[in-house]
């Protein structure tokens, strides 16, 4: 069954949102009018349009009235589609228990209510259950449900998801191909745009081509917005519906005259999309007021910092962050903040964060302390990320001393506002482990892997700072942990020991896991697990040159590469060999083979780039990263920290 209520709209917040500066001004009768149309609507027979008012509502800022006029018609509800429609909208207007309602709709053995369930668990970015999600991503009997369970796990930075989405554009069948044009107009890339002119060209009915058409114009196409304007006048009302409510998605303010004439119209949901329109349209910033195009500034954004985290008084250093999405819309930056002292590795340091609301373009002035050392010297180190029961976890170095610094973990059950206990993840023994910042990931089956490096440092003779490598290990969302089986050193060609450190993961298209690994080598090693970390294959050198420093690997979810942010050693002069400048990324398209596209963000020699953390945000990458000078051996390279944000355009261009 197509599906009753498709929706571009992800503004999920349940609060009023600041009206833009030069946003549209709509009369006061107009405003009233729409809001009444809404609030008209939700009480409606007519279930979808009700449930289209209920998401229009919310994002105007009136998410309470949602859960007023909707209570206790979830517990009435026999239906599990329409169950998913309330859940949904009562999720996204702030009462996130009803998640397990979604959760339930797609763990049922009737498979009736699948589609919506896993339609419902992406338009409010929720997990609920990445097995459930899974599960139903490969159900061979529903292209549909498979294609919808894909799009929740793509919000959650899955590539393998985007990769099948992708597939569906082009060798899909029709109604496939559309939904998954609707899915990319939101989640795609500019990297999309030529796959999706060339479904527009095959769609074979009007209604196809509007799904198509309306892709394009998210993705800021000219003629994909041009053609959305056009479907404001078509004869069908599902499109008509859809031009009406993706208008505002837009930015087009050339069709505020038609969207108001909709408000008159016959059809409910015509006239409920036409009232979200232009309700969005007075929140959105205008790109170019004549024709509503939002082509140009955000899809060529070069390198630049955003935020400077600088030391003052009282604050010796600021380093090793790391990010994380929530779901009502911000963006966490949690990183290391170092009190008085020199700003080494052993003074006082507790957790601090900053909040952006624009997807990493501006951050907040002041920062939240997060967490402070129960004991010993310092909490430093930051990971973050979202586990597979959708809650988000916060993992850091917490050093009692110089022979106790093991990995922490505490939850968060409301998007980050509170954490809960610590948990130790290494439990079997006490000595000094490095855990490097941005580094946890949750495998595609749940599993967390934690990459360490032990220095042991109650060795009967003598410290060995040159480092064993291994994982911890958890199948239950961290709740206990273990060690792999592979434990091991890094040796070059000719059998000498070579000094290895703070290790990071990422898994592979084909399923396996490949360790980047900081060395003493003239280059970054690698190694490679079969089974989830368990065990790994011998440390080997690569092509990847680089000082003793670290790097950061993370695939792009837009496109599915592989994407590498580390000091490119390989044509600098010899006086730079031991400095941690340039500062350079690069993309492979073949898992880590070879790389291409590289360029350097930033390469003062005296620079001193490094401990990066890599967030990905719709077409633009935000990375955090020291940004100290040291010249000669003076100066605290990791003292300052730079948030740097630019465009995947800017990125496949060099």
């Amino acid at each position: 069954m197509i599906l009753t209520c498709l929706c571009l709209s992800f503004r999920s917040s349940a609060h009023a949102e600041s009206p833009a500066e030069n946003s549209l001004a709509i009369d006061a009768a107009t405003k009233m009018n729409c809001l009444e149309k809404l609030q008209s609507a939700l009480g409606s027979d007519e279930f979808w349009p009700s449930m289209h008012a209920a998401e229009a509502l919310t994002q105007a800022g009136r998410g309470q009235e949602v859960l007023n006029r909707l209570k206790g018609r979830l517990e009435t509800e026999t239906d599990l589609r329409q169950q998913c429609g309330l859940a949904r909208e009562q999720v996204r207007a702030g009462d996130r228990t009803k998640v397990s309602v979604l959760k339930s709709v797609l763990a049922n053995p009737d498979p009736y209510g699948h589609t919506h369930a896993c339609e419902s668990l992406y338009k409010v970015n929720e997990l609920g259950d990445r097995k459930l999600l899974q599960a139903a991503r490969n159900d061979p009997g529903s292209p549909i449900t498979a294609l919808m369970a894909a799009a929740a796990l793509a919000r959650h930075d899955d590539a393998n998801a985007m990769l099948f989405i992708r597939k569906q554009l082009v060798e899909g069948a029709p109604e496939s191909r559309r939904i998954a044009a609707w899915i990319l107009g939101v989640l795609g890339s500019q990297q999309d745009l030529p796959a999706l002119r060339q479904g527009l060209q095959a769609a074979q009915t009007p209604r196809d081509r509007a799904f198509f058409e309306h892709a394009l114009a998210l993705r800021g196409d000219v003629a994909g917005q041009q053609a959305l304007l056009r479907n404001l006048h078509d004869s069908d009302p599902s499109v008509q519906a859809d031009a009406a409510y993706m208008a505002g998605d837009c930015g087009l303010f050339a069709a505020t005259v038609d969207l108001k004439k909709l408000l008159r119209n016959d059809n409910l949901d015509v006239s409920v999309r036409a009232a979200q329109g232009l309700l969005t349209l007075t929140r959105t910033s205008p790109k170019e007021k004549t024709t509503g195009s939002r082509k140009s500034a955000e899809f060529s954004e070069p390198p630049h910092v955003v935020l400077k985290l600088t030391p003052k008084e009282g604050n010796s250093r600021n380093s090793e962050g790391d990010f994380i999405k929530t779901r009502d819309g911000k963006l966490r930056f949690i990183y290391s903040y170092f009190g008085k002292g020199t700003g080494s590795d052993y003074d006082t340091a507790e957790l601090h964060e900053r909040i952006s609301l624009d997807g990493g373009k501006t951050w907040s002035e002041t920062d939240r302390t997060v967490v402070r050392p129960e004991s010993g010297l310092n909490v430093m180190s930051v990971s973050l990320t979202r586990l597979a029961n959708g809650e988000i976890a916060l993992f850091y170095c917490a050093k009692v001393s110089h022979s106790d610094c093991r990995p922490e973990m505490r939850i968060s059950k409301d998007e980050g506002e509170t954490w809960g206990p610590p948990i130790k993840c290494i439990t079997d023994e006490v000595d000094y482990y490095v855990l490097n910042n941005s580094r946890v990931i949750v495998l595609q089956g749940g599993r967390i892997v934690v990459p360490v490096c032990l220095h042991r440092t109650l060795a009967p003779k003598r410290n060995d700072w040159a480092g064993e490598l291994m994982c911890y290990l958890s199948d239950d969302n961290g709740q206990t942990w273990r060690r792999s089986e592979s434990v091991f050193k890094g040796f070059d060609p000719s059998g000498k020991r070579v000094t290895v450190q703070e290790p990071g993961v990422v898994e592979l298209k084909d399923g396996r896991v490949m360790m980047v690994i900081r060395s003493s080598a003239g280059c970054q090693m690698l190694s490679f697990s079969e089974d989830g970390g368990e065990t790994w294959s011998k440390a080997e050198m690569s092509e990847i040159s680089s000082p003793v420093s670290p790097a950061s690997i993370r695939r792009i979810p837009q496109t599915g590469d592989l994407l590498l942010v580390w000091n490119d050693h390989s044509h600098v002069p010899a006086a730079l060999k031991t400095k941690r400048t340039p500062l350079t990324v690069a993309v492979s398209r073949d898992d880590g083979k070879t790389w291409e596209h590289r360029a350097n963000l930033f390469d003062n020699p005296d620079g001193w780039y490094c401990y990066i953390a890599i967030h990905f945000e719709g077409d633009a990458i935000v990375l955090s990263h020291c940004a100290g000078i040291r010249t000669g051996n003076r100066g605290n390279g990791l003292a300052v920290t730079d948030i740097t944000r630019f465009n995947l355009d800017w990125l496949y261009q060099n």
